[in-house]
């Protein structure tokens, strides 16, 4: 389900972004390009984050110019143009009217992609500040803006577009607020659909895979028109220990506990789930003991969320001190806690970060691992986790190939914070 952005948010946006230019500056932004998957076969279009975030325009071939001069602001959009072949097996492109009412952008300011290329000098000219995007997309014409725009400024370097749109994106409007609550509520509810699912089969004996897990989730999300905000991780028993598990082609044993980090994403909005579920319905002791200590850290870490003046490096070091401790009570980590902390012994059970900023993308555009503190509007992950694999001998063998990771999405508000993953129980 997709529904139009609206048009005051896109102009505030652009109007943001243009405020945070350089004088005599030109900002220049791609859309995604379509992929080719195999042979005449492409990968699903997903827009370019930032391209949407400031056209709300879901196609290719599509650039967005934004210049300013001596306080002049002006803006140009180039998207593609229809024609009889291409409209025959993909569809057809919008109108430039259409163009213009989505984004909010003039007709008179809207040109073809064809016409993009010939316009790239004249961008340039006397231009003291170039603001470009990453490499990947369009990587041609990328490369011949870059080597048009030799100086740009006074470090005679291009400035990468995601610097000045990073900071727009990581404080959410009341309007992106919403989207983000509708695609976590819709999660949620997809967890709690597939953990019943896979529980009930276990019950009655039936066989149950990672990939019906994985499917029972994307059916409640195809169901409510939304689709996957990356692929979801269905991971039984010691495939937990791999962060990134993708694969969700295993026969889950009742025994053994899933751990399940999915997300859907509601008019490009992510949410991002983790939860760890036991098949039976009831954990062992040792899993339950290694549980506790993740969820403990996990609630932690969200009270001093809640207290205010938190940020990912506070987080960070309240999680790490919380599993470290809970690793030496388990015989796991041998070290003294002063010593454990100092050398990260603990980041070989727990090696990633606390969380991140959620938006657009999963992994939203935004500072990390420093002392910034959130504010008003930031969306973030909580998400602490132990990973023992099964093969490691310095691991009690009672606790061998127990993975445990919890992640919540939490909105910092005026008054503190809004789990908007609550509902699912933990």
């Amino acid at each position: 389900m997709q529904t139009n952005v609206p048009i005051s948010e896109l102009i505030s946006r652009r109007k943001g972004l243009s405020g945070l230019m350089e004088n005599n500056s030109v900002l220049i932004v791609f859309s995604n390009q379509n992929t080719a998957r195999n042979s005449d076969v492409d990968w699903p279009f997903r827009q370019n984050s930032s391209f949407w975030y400031l056209t709300g325009l879901n196609q290719s071939d599509s650039v967005l110019v934004i210049t300013k001069e001596k306080e002049r602001i002006s803006q140009k959009l180039y998207t593609p143009e229809n024609d009889e072949k291409s409209e025959l097996w993909y569809g057809r492109k919008l109108s430039k009217p259409e163009v213009s009412e989505l984004s909010g952008i003039y007709e008179s300011d809207i040109s073809y992609f064809k016409d993009f290329a010939p316009d790239i000098d004249g961008f340039l000219q006397n231009k003291k500040f170039l603001y470009l995007g990453p490499k990947g997309n369009y990587q041609e014409l990328r490369n011949q803006i870059a080597e048009k725009g030799r100086i740009i400024n006074e470090k005679n370097e291009i400035i990468n577009s995601n610097e000045i749109i990073r900071s727009l994106r990581v404080v959410k409007s009341n309007w992106e607020i919403q989207q983000m609550k509708i695609a976590a509520k819709i999660n949620t509810e997809a967890h709690k659909k597939a953990k019943k699912i896979m529980q009930e089969a276990v019950k009655s004996g039936q066989q149950f895979g990672e990939k019906q897990f994985e499917a029972a989730l994307y059916y409640h999300y195809n169901k409510n028109g939304l689709t996957w905000s990356y692929p979801a991780i269905v991971a039984g028993g010691n495939n937990g220990a791999v962060l990134h598990y993708t694969e969700n082609n295993k026969i889950i044993d009742p025994n053994n506990l899933v751990l399940v980090d999915a997300g859907c994403e509601y008019n490009y909005y992510a949410s991002d789930i983790t939860r760890v579920y036991s098949p039976g319905g009831k954990m062992t002791i040792p899993q339950q003991t290694v549980y506790d200590i993740v969820r403990t850290a996990n609630v932690e870490c969200i009270t001093h969320l809640e207290a205010g003046k938190a940020s990912f490096l506070s987080l960070q070091n309240t999680s790490n001190e919380i599993i470290t401790k809970g690793l030496i009570k388990l015989g796991i980590i041998k070290d003294s806690f002063k010593r454990a902390i100092t050398e990260k012994l603990y980041k070989k059970y727990y090696p990633h970060s606390i969380g991140h900023f959620l938006g657009l993308d999963v992994h939203d555009i935004g500072t990390k691992y420093n002392n910034d503190i959130f504010v008003p509007g930031n969306i973030l992950t909580v998400e602490p986790g132990i990973y023992l694999p099964e093969n490691d001998e310095d691991i009690p063998k009672q606790y061998r190939g127990i993975s445990i990771r919890i992640e919540d999405d939490i909105l910092i508000t005026e008054n503190g914070i809004e789990n908007l993953t609550a509902d699912l129980e933990k």
